[in-house]
């Protein structure tokens, strides 16, 4: 009988008949084994195994085990930490947290950094051997140190450092790089490649390919094609559509008989006198910033005034709300440009009457709060103390559509102002006999409490001037 006795960290595969046939085991043991009793015993030492997914020895990682680390645990931030082929370093690579050149550890935008050179070798950059380097700003490696005369770029082989080699690409095309067609080609000193040869992008003012548009190449379509009013849209930065939050919307008013003013308001109101109006259009909202905006950069409309905080010309986030701080003839300038005009006293008044109706507010007979405009309820501006984006205030729209007929910002009309409707036209054309040096504007402010903001108040105002409570709307002629 034979027996061996030995104390320690073993591996052992038992191989006697049908008894944990083919199992590896790793036991700490006192261990006997009888040759009589037909088993085998293979004994085989703790060796380290880096690819076994297994930490082991002086490795800091193996596989999927981190040994417990992650990018935060190393104060990298979040991200998906990784293990080096050789089990030594960590690839930290994915990691979130900005890289900071220096700490030894390579981050995502260095090529190195210290002693962590990801995978390369200077084997794997081309050299027959020695001491890879990293540079200072790890944004490249130093080869000095490697053995053999390295990669000669122009032998169409690409190997270490070389991006391409002549025409081999590493499978790069001018559409990878970003391009819609064309020929790409390797730069001379191998490290990069060549988009001379390439055409079309997004972002060369030029439509091509798939664009539908390319910087102020719009292929041809303006607001109007697209379903708005306007000069034109812009070029979303994908290139794939259009932004038309600087078109206007149209709305088209059919004409009819009304009677104009109020016998229960100011004596302006008076008298109440019958008015035919014909078809017209007028813009759903007032104008926005960012719709008059678009005049500016065309140089046919002049800046806003931005004498006050609440002027909303060049102020961030203000571009969907009303543009105010503009006089009446900048407002008309605008009109004009978009193919309109401002509206007649009476046809403001005839829109804001959902078509003439003898209603009180746009919305009806109910007594205006912050529900229906953006107004002076209790605070300025529903407690803001300015306006707000257009047609924030859907309830008190007309039933055409229109949207601030109260409140938000005071609209400028075409009339000179008389002080009541002695003579005032009969068939919608402005009151262009002037009787002072006022114009007319209509529907209150943000400012303003319910009384302004009825249909048939009368504001006037010296049109060359600048108002923070003064914007407007345009309207045209049904052709």
């Amino acid at each position: 009988m034979y027996a061996l006795f030995k104390v320690f960290f073993i591996k052992i595969r038992l191989g006697c008949d049908g008894l944990f046939a083919g199992e590896w085991f790793v036991i700490f043991m006192f261990a006997v084994c009888f040759l009589e009793a037909g088993c085998m015993v293979e004994f085989g030492s703790n060796e380290q195994i880096c690819g076994n997914g297994i930490v082991e020895g002086e490795e800091l990682c193996d596989g999927d085990d981190m040994g417990g680390e992650t990018c935060a645990s190393l104060g990298l931030g979040e991200g998906d930490l990784k293990c080096r082929l050789n089990c030594l370093q960590f690839d930290a690579t994915h990691c979130t947290a900005a890289s900071e050149c220096g700490n030894g550890v390579l981050q995502a935008g260095e090529v190195c950094d210290g002693d962590d050179h990801g995978d390369e070798t200077c084997v794997t950059m081309g050299y027959d051997g020695g001491e890879l380097g990293c540079f200072s700003d790890c944004t490249s490696f130093d080869v000095s140190d490697c053995e053999g005369p390295g990669p000669v770029c122009g032998d169409g082989i690409r190997q270490g450092v070389e991006v391409c080699d002549n025409g081999v690409l590493a499978g790069e095309t001018c559409e990878t790089q970003g391009f819609y067609n064309g020929v790409l080609r390797c730069l001379p000193d191998c490290s990069g490649f060549d988009v001379s040869g390439c055409w079309g992008y997004c972002g060369d003012e030029i439509k091509n390919g798939e664009e539908l548009c390319d910087g102020g190449d719009l292929g041809g379509v303006d607001c109007e094609s697209l379903g708005f009013g306007g000069a034109t849209p812009e070029c979303l930065p994908d290139c794939a559509g259009y932004d038309t939050s600087g078109c206007v919307t149209w709305v088209s008013i059919t004409g009819g008989n009304f009677n104009m003013g109020s016998e229960d308001g100011y004596t302006n109101e008076r008298p109440v006198h019958a008015v035919t109006v014909n078809d017209f259009e007028m813009t759903e909202s007032q104008i926005t910033v960012k719709q008059y905006s678009r005049c500016v950069d065309r140089e046919i409309c002049t800046e806003p005034s931005t004498y006050h905080s609440t002027c909303n010309w060049n102020q961030s986030g203000y571009e969907k709300h009303p543009v105010n701080c503009v006089s009446w003839f900048q407002a008309g300038a605008y009109c004009s440009w978009i193919g309109g005009r401002l509206p007649s006293e009476s046809e403001w008044e005839y829109a804001a009457k959902s078509r003439g109706q003898d209603v009180v507010y746009p919305w009806g007979n109910e007594v205006a709060t912050c529900d229906f405009a953006v107004m002076g309820e209790v605070e300025s501006g529903c407690g803001t103390g300015r306006t707000w984006e257009v047609c924030s205030r859907p309830l008190g729209n007309t039933e055409q559509g229109l949207c601030d007929m109260a409140g938000n910002v005071w609209e400028w009309v075409l009339d000179w102002y008389h002080i009541n409707y002695e003579g005032a036209p009969d068939d919608g054309s402005p009151w262009e006999e002037p009787d002072g040096m006022y114009r007319v504007s209509r529907g209150g402010g943000f400012s303003n409490d319910h009384d302004y903001l009825r249909t048939t108040y009368r504001g006037f105002y010296d049109p060359a001037l600048h108002y923070i409570s003064r914007g407007f709307r345009c309207a045209k002629n049904t052709h």
